[in-house]
C-alpha cells in the first residue's frame, strides 16, 4: 500500500471516529437553550417594558398618596 492510500485510509477512519463522537453534543444542545430562553427574555421586555414602566409609575404614584395620606394623619 501506498503512502497516500494509507494516508486517506487514516484520515477516513479519524473523520469516522470524529463523527460518532457524541460528547459535544450536550454541550451545544445546552448553548442553545441558553440562546433561545435569553432571547425570549428579551423579546418579552421588548414587547411589556411599557406596561411594566406604567405599572411602577401607577404603583409609585399611589404609595406617595398613601405615605402623604398616613403622614397627615399621624400629625
Amino acid at each position: 500500500m501506498d503512502l497516500f492510500s494509507k494516508f486517506v485510509s487514516n484520515m477516513a477512519a479519524r473523520l469516522t471516529a470524529f463523527v460518532a463522537d457524541l460528547r459535544g453534543v450536550s454541550t451545544v444542545e445546552y448553548a442553545l437553550m441558553v440562546v433561545a430562553i435569553i432571547a425570549a427574555v428579551a423579546l418579552a421586555a421588548g414587547f411589556l417594558g411599557d406596561a411594566f414602566e406604567d405599572l411602577f409609575k401607577d404603583l409609585s404614584g399611589e404609595m406617595t398618596t398613601g405615605v402623604g395620606i398616613v403622614k397627615s394623619k399621624v400629625t
